[in-house]
């Protein structure tokens, strides 16, 4: 059975997420609270840059194409804006979850010290 390149893409991106998961136990373990804040601290940290990034680019031909892809149509800036609506509602919940895992683990910490 052969594998296409897109099953080992998507392979090799599983064991890197298994691998960030694996980290992100190891560092909340070791840590306790504060590497649970920590945790939470850098994901709502990627997840606010990645938002950030997709909304408004600043630099490089990024910029440049933005300005070429407003010329379009109306019917072609709407389906661009509804395809960056569908990668900003994960990013939001994924931010979300970070801003609550921060705010657990500065009240752990908090009750641990005292």
């Amino acid at each position: 059975m052969r594998f296409s390149a897109g099953a080992a893409a998507n392979a090799a991106a599983w064991a890197g997420v298994a691998v960030l998961i694996a980290a992100a136990l190891a560092l909340a373990n070791r840590l306790g609270f504060l590497g649970l804040a920590l945790v939470g601290a850098g994901v709502w940290l990627v997840c606010v840059r990645a938002e950030m990034n997709d909304d408004v680019p600043t630099s490089g031909t990024h910029a440049l194409r933005a300005r070429l892809e407003a010329t379009g149509t109306p019917e072609q800036r709407a389906a661009v804006a509804a395809e960056r609506r569908g990668f900003v509602s994960p990013l939001r919940f994924y931010g979300r979850c970070g801003m609550a895992l921060t705010a657990v683990g500065v009240l752990g910490l908090v009750w641990e010290l005292v």
